[in-house]
């Protein structure tokens, strides 16, 4: 895996995690989904990161290794994946 994602690359991980993320209000993906498409993927990270979060959203730690690397290339802090690590699934 590449940690060079094309913007097309970032908008697919971005609807695999909000697809992933079930607890994920539908408001949430909304306006999410609202940002990706006017291009605002680093507002649309940062939005998603938050609220899967605040509601103690568990996903895969590949689900939550693919969302880090996409915020990376789109310049994210990197505490927005970071603290996704507090909920991650027990993949065993």
């Amino acid at each position: 895996m590449t940690d060079h994602f094309s913007c097309e690359e970032i908008t697919v991980r971005l609807h695999q995690a909000m697809s992933a993320a079930r607890d994920l209000s539908q408001d949430d993906v909304a306006n999410i989904e609202e940002l990706v498409q006017v291009g605002e993927l680093l507002v649309a990270y940062e939005t998603l990161c938050t609220q899967l979060y605040e509601y103690d959203i568990v996903l895969s730690a590949s689900m939550i290794e693919d969302l880090r690397l996409a915020g990376q290339r789109l310049g994210a802090a990197s505490m927005y994946a970071e603290v996704l690590l507090e909920n991650v699934a027990d993949e065993t």
